[in-house]
């Protein structure tokens, strides 16, 4: 069985190889992203926003004035942004981590006691230069500085005499921390909006070649990032991202590799998150959602026939083509896609139906209420939510899921958990009844290649494959126990019984429920292993990771019990929910079946590792197992790069909030404020 674990660490290096040969990569008609290329002076990126600060360099004697005085503790520095202003000086990550700055963005710096003093501060952290931001004769109350660079900077605010003028002597030291900030896509300006935007398109359109060139050497192109998601997720032995305990970190780990890439592009943008709970509370169908308009990330209901997203400023996003040489999975026309996805379309396709049921009749994407149910739950618990309900249903929406064998659309649109075929056609792959093609020529047509369940697997000593053989198959696999509804004491052979006479029209059974499983059809992007292809990818786990850091902040505050308890709650009737890994090893892949046990994937475990590299500059080569990478991301942690403009802040809510929707607190009651400092 192939360790994908050990193929990650040589992803940048196959590419540079396979990709030259790609010839969706070579586009010279795609203009270079805007002005926003800068260049690196001694380490730090200078934009034009340093002229907001722009001031003589002073060089004392020596640097000891940066040292902490005594007279600090009756002064307080106050640091505050646009942002912060905007919403009545509300600070930023909630006020956990103490003077906190937006890096790349003008930054208020004063003393609460509202004196007028010269101010300096280090020109990188750690580096012991120091700018003078006040003029000599000029001292301030207020000044304004940029931050250019991640990480605790030393801010001084010395004192002058009766002149007006004179140092005194009296310094007054603090540490700014200057982070990268994520907001809601929504409430960034226009102008932060276009930049991110900006940013992101060049992302998709820079090869991982050209990018190195450009932005560094830590660089990883959209397609290095798919196959680590796909190496991940589409492994046949069992998913080593999802469905278990790993969902939250592996998440935040990719989104994390695709900030740092992102911002070496453009570093004052950031992976901004979208939280989708606001749409049905402002009164939008979840279509109406800013983020399908062309500016932002296109339709979610392409009119052509193939469901491409067609218009916008990402139409005709490519899927990597000839990648067999860069990636060991691929689908069997070579394009970078989960192996049983067989669609031999090479761009980013979404469809609003899934398996003929609109939405998979979902009225909204995951809401306030959903997000509030969880409020004092575990981690296990938690684990399983946002593998579920609390962000799932955003891929299946978006993704989509067409192609089928037999006429299914009555059924399908009257039956509540449409995705169910596409999921049990998994658990079909990953157990060995299903296969796909190993190979497809560019000219064969996809109805001739898509996945079967072979005869010699399904029948071996010739038995015809009737409906009850087939509901037998079907209950080898545990199908009847990963259908939903299961687990509420129905009898789930009666409940499709039903189903088929109901919207059968005599023509459906398990027979055809057999090979349409087997059949597979085509998903969009979102709804398979190959997701990060999609750009909606991006912004939606940043809502999860939000959600998990406020528990943790609620726990500390004593508002909820969160046991953090490394584990997974596994619930019957959920078809991703199986328990089970599959042995493929020294199997053959046209006669063998694989050896399948319940146990835990590995890519799950606390101690596990994780495929990232380099998220963070001391890390280095190093890899975090799930323990350590969780706890890196704590709220609390002063050295995280990043923060969330806000955790507590649920636009969706009423109030703005999940305790009130919760009930753990009246409206008038609903802030809670930190005590940390």
């Amino acid at each position: 069985m192939v360790d994908h674990h050990v193929e990650l660490m040589t992803l940048n290096d196959e590419f540079r190889t396979a990709e030259e040969a790609s010839p969706l990569l070579r586009r010279p008609e795609i203009p270079a992203p805007k002005p926003y290329r800068w260049r690196a002076l001694s380490g730090v990126v200078v934009l034009s926003l340093l002229a907001l600060s722009a001031a003589p360099v002073w060089k004392p004697a020596s640097s000891a004035h940066l040292a902490a005085d005594s007279s600090s503790a009756a002064e307080e520095l106050r640091v505050s942004g646009a942002y912060e202003r905007a919403r009545g000086k509300k600070p930023l990550g909630d006020g956990l981590v103490p003077r906190l700055a937006q890096v790349f963005k003008p930054t208020q710096l004063e003393l609460a006691s509202g004196k007028r003093v010269h101010w300096f501060v280090e020109s990188a952290p750690g580096q012991g230069d120091e700018v003078q931001l006040t003029a000599r004769d000029q001292p301030a109350a207020a000044v304004e500085h940029t931050f250019t660079a991640v990480g605790k900077h030393t801010v001084v605010a010395r004192e002058v005499g009766a002149d007006g003028v004179t140092f005194t002597g009296a310094a007054h030291s603090f540490t700014a921390n200057a982070k990268v900030v994520r907001y809601d896509l929504r409430d960034l300006s226009e102008s932060d909006r276009a930049v991110y935007f900006e940013a992101l398109h060049a992302f998709y359109v820079t090869s991982q070649t050209e990018g190195e060139k450009l932005y560094g050497a830590t660089y990883k192109s959209i397609f290095v990032l798919v196959k680590i998601h796909i190496y991940g997720a589409a492994d046949q032995s069992c998913d080593h991202w999802h469905d278990d305990a790993g969902i939250l970190t592996h998440h935040v780990g990719i989104t994390w590799a695709f900030e740092n890439s992102l911002r070496s592009i453009n570093p004052a943008t950031a992976a901004h998150y979208w939280d989708y709970s606001r749409e049905e509370y402002e009164g939008l169908e979840w279509y109406q959602s800013p983020v399908f308009n062309d500016q932002w990330f296109g339709t979610n209901a392409p009119s052509n026939k193939d469901h491409v997203v067609d218009t916008g400023r990402f139409a005709y996003t490519p899927v990597m083509a000839d990648a067999r040489e860069f990636s060991s999975i691929t689908n069997p026309y070579g394009l970078l896609r989960t192996p049983w996805n067989t669609s031999p379309v090479p761009y980013v396709m979404r469809n609003n139906e899934t398996f003929f049921h609109f939405a998979d009749d979902y009225s909204a994407f995951p809401s306030c209420s959903d997000f509030a149910t969880y409020l004092g739950s575990d981690f296990a618990t938690v684990s399983e939510a946002v593998d579920g309900v609390l962000h799932g249903p955003v891929h299946i929406m978006i993704g989509g899921h067409w192609d089928s064998a037999f006429d299914w659309k009555k059924l399908g649109q009257n039956f509540m958990n449409s995705e169910t075929f596409i999921l049990l056609s998994k658990v079909m792959w990953r157990e060995g009844f299903a296969r796909h093609p190993e190979y497809c020529s560019a000219d064969t047509p996809h109805s001739e290649c898509m996945p079967t369940c072979p005869a010699s697997i399904i029948s071996p000593n010739g038995e015809e494959v009737t409906d009850d053989y087939a509901h037998g198959i079907l209950d080898k696999v545990n199908v009847f126990k990963l259908t939903p509804g299961s687990d509420d004491g129905e009898d789930v052979t009666a409940f499709w019984l039903k189903l088929f006479e109901l919207y059968g029209d005599g023509e459906l059974g398990f027979k055809e429920m057999l090979q349409e499983i087997c059949h597979m059809g085509t998903p969009g992007e979102m709804l398979t292993s190959a997701a990060p292809q999609d750009p909606l990818f991006w912004p939606v786990h940043g809502n999860s990771e939000r959600f998990v850091q406020y528990l943790r902040v609620l726990k500390e505050e004593k508002v909820v019990d969160f046991d953090e308890t490394w584990g997974y709650v596994f619930t019957t009737g959920a078809p991703g929910n199986t328990g089970r890994v599959c042995d493929w090893s020294n199997v053959d892949v046209i006669t063998d079946m694989p050896n399948c046990t319940f146990a835990t994937c590995p890519g799950h475990k606390a101690d596990d590792l994780m495929p990232f590299t380099h998220l963070y500059p001391e890390q280095g080569e190093k890899l975090l197992s799930n323990a350590e990478f969780y706890a890196m991301i704590s709220p609390y942690n002063e050295d995280l790069p990043y923060v969330y403009d806000s955790m507590s802040t649920w636009k969706g809510c009423p109030e703005e909030s999940l305790l009130v929707e919760a009930g753990l607190v009246p409206a008038s009651a609903s802030k809670v404020k930190s005590t940390k400092k």
